[in-house]
């Protein structure tokens, strides 16, 4: 997310240290000494406790940041690292080849709120803040805020609002994860979400090179760029400069209609799930067309319709079509499922589809 940046001047530093010497001082009174305006003053002071806590998020030495790590990074070996982005404020940067498929970062949530933002989950909000300690609560309000891009007039559920993810897919109750949150967006993503077990978890979607930096998609994918940016706009306040928007206009256009044909098809699957032929051939069709973009077929679109055809072709059917697109979409019950149920390993899943399809 964009960071709204402060500047040098030696009077900030000032004003930052007399509030320090004397924390009864008011913004008035070291705007007066300092013959400033209130607003501007302000607005240093709150720049300069934003860079402090930007300086003790990137070293990790906060407990939450900890508990975000990966099981297998308890030596500190973590492959990503947060770090400055350019126009974007701070993100997620590999520090090592990261492998499609694999498990980034799982973290506990620092918030919660259930339902939505309104009434009692707002005062829940509150309350869940009130208890963490200083150093966390200033992690959090570090965070961008999409109703105060400047920074200033930030509040704590416009930070949530803007940064939270939702407890799996579909979920109305959302959380906010201090590591997580800083993974940018890019319409052309390498990294998406799951919710197991209470945690947030990042995955590798397409192989991620060191240096390279870590991001996931905010919005729905199966859009054109025009609509990709008028929602990106609309619900984080701002317009995506990657790759896929900046490409040339006829390749932009070609590649936005193949976006928008995977879109209709992953919703025309489940309504065959009795026409078994005709799905897994959209289910092939799907996958092609992914190649068609230029790039490796994403590791969660290949697992779903993985599972999509498996399901189809060995006849693990709901029953209803209804019911099956719901499976599709509830947490723990897509493709990880299968191998829980059957005792397979995931790996195996798209050998045996293609065995069904001889």
């Amino acid at each position: 997310m964009p960071e709204d940046q402060g500047g040098h001047d030696p009077w900030r530093q000032e004003a930052v240290q007399m509030q320090k010497d004397d924390p009864e001082l008011t913004i008035s009174q070291i705007a007066a000494r300092l013959n400033k305006p209130v607003k501007t003053v302000k607005s240093a002071l709150a720049n300069a406790r934003k860079k402090e806590a930007l300086a003790k998020s990137e070293k990790g030495s906060q407990g939450y940041s900890k508990e975000g790590r990966n099981d297998n990074d308890k030596a500190n070996l973590l492959p990503y690292q947060i770090a400055p982005i350019p126009g974007k404020g701070l993100g997620l940067v590999a520090t090592r080849k990261i492998c499609r498929g694999e498990l980034i970062v799982q973290e506990k949530p620092v918030l919660t709120a259930s339902g939505g933002l309104v009434g009692f989950a707002l005062k829940q909000l509150q309350t869940q803040f009130d208890q963490l300690s200083s150093s966390v609560q200033d992690e959090i309000m570090v965070l961008y805020d999409k109703h105060a891009p400047d920074g200033v007039g930030k509040t704590l559920s416009g930070v949530f609002s803007t940064n939270a993810l939702p407890q799996g897919v579909g979920s109305p109750d959302a959380a906010l994860c201090l590591v997580i949150s800083r993974a940018n967006h890019s319409c052309i993503s390498n990294a998406y979400h799951g919710w197991v077990d209470g945690r947030e978890r990042l995955y590798c979607d397409t192989d991620i090179e060191s240096g390279e930096e870590i991001c996931t998609n905010y919005i729905q994918w199966h859009r054109t760029t025009i609509q990709r940016q008028d929602a990106l706009q609309a619900q984080f306040g701002f317009l995506c400069g990657c790759p896929a928007c900046m490409e040339e206009e006829t390749l932009r256009k070609k590649h936005d209609a193949i976006r928008c044909q995977i879109g209709e098809l992953d919703e025309a699957i489940p309504e065959l799930a009795f026409s078994p032929s005709k799905a897994v051939a959209l289910v092939e069709k799907v996958l092609g067309l992914y190649e068609q973009l230029g790039r490796p077929v994403p590791h969660a679109a290949e697992q779903r319709h993985c599972y999509d055809a498996f399901q189809l072709q060995s006849g693990m059917l709901p029953a209803s079509p209804s019911r099956y697109i719901q499976a599709r979409t509830l947490p723990g019950t897509g493709l990880e499922a299968v191998p829980r149920a059957h005792g397979m390993k995931t790996e195996t899943l798209l050998p045996l589809w293609l065995q069904h399809q001889g």
